[in-house]
């Protein structure tokens, strides 16, 4: 009589002591790896292939094309899901009447997620999720490349983090759009952007409030990135501004829909 149960049990160890077991192994191989390049790589190499981005870009559109080709599957998305429900709902407001997405909760979702979805789908129609995802796998390769060139100062370790970070097992596991996906997509590009020697302020800050908006749990990366932000000699006030201004351009709606829908502006 228990033995259905127990099988579920047993299954679900096995798969998750798989999936743990995979991520080890690859942050391991791809560390170990990184740090044999890193020592390798002669500033001569950096200044060679940091001028010839187009290469780079190539390498990230393709795998934005095999993203959105190939490992999109639009029968996995569920349509009675509340994500896609609230896209709906933000896309064509006669199609739930008298739903006010400003000031009701759906479900479990909160505005970010379903909103950014909603532009592509307002832009492209049916195709909009997925010209989304292949988006998302060029934003993770382009930013994995830029990110790793900056912080270590190394263009083969920025060439092995731009292939392996959108395409290990672990983020190709997700064959749709989810808060996951568009997490590490936008975060590579604002990290990638934040550490450069010249960082944009306005857009890195724009890239801010679009990360907090699809994940909220972003905010405990602020302080370390107020910290980074002080630091700038010579550019503090151009940064904190930057970093304000753009980040506030963007959060002010969620804070908005926060105090309309749950009493408060910082309520979940």
């Amino acid at each position: 009589p228990g033995r259905g149960p127990r099988l579920r049990a047993w299954r679900f160890r096995f798969l998750y002591a798989g999936t743990s077991r995979s991520v080890a192994l690859t942050t391991a191989a791809v560390s170990l790896l990184i740090w044999h390049l890193r020592g390798r790589s002669p500033s001569s190499d950096f200044d060679r292939w940091s001028g010839r981005p187009v290469r780079v870009l190539l390498v990230a559109a393709a795998i934005g094309a095999f993203y959105g080709v190939v490992r999109y599957n639009s029968t996995v998305e569920d349509p009675g899901s509340c994500l896609n429900a609230v896209v709906v709902e933000l896309v064509d407001a006669e199609f739930h009447e008298g739903v006010d997405v400003l000031r009701e909760a759906h479900s479990d979702q909160r505005l970010g997620t379903p909103a950014l979805i909603a532009n592509y789908v307002a832009l492209f129609g049916s195709l909009g999720q997925r010209v989304l995802f292949a988006l998302s796998g060029f934003f993770i390769a382009l930013g994995g490349f830029v990110l790793a060139r900056n912080a270590l100062g190394c263009v083969r370790c920025a060439w092995v983090t731009l292939v392996i970070l959108p395409l290990n097992p672990y983020v190709l596991a997700m064959p749709v759009l989810d808060e996951n996906l568009l997490y590490l997509a936008f975060s590579t590009l604002f990290l990638a952007l934040f550490l450069s020697k010249r960082p944009p302020w306005l857009t890195v800050g724009v890239l801010l409030g679009v990360t907090l908006m699809i994940r909220h749990i972003g905010v405990l990366g602020l302080p370390a990135v107020a910290w980074l932000a002080w630091t700038q000699q010579g550019e503090r006030l151009r940064a904190i501004s930057g970093l304000l201004i753009g980040c506030g351009a963007v959060v002010w709606v969620g804070l908005f829909y926060h105090l309309n829908a749950f009493g408060g502006p910082f309520r979940l």
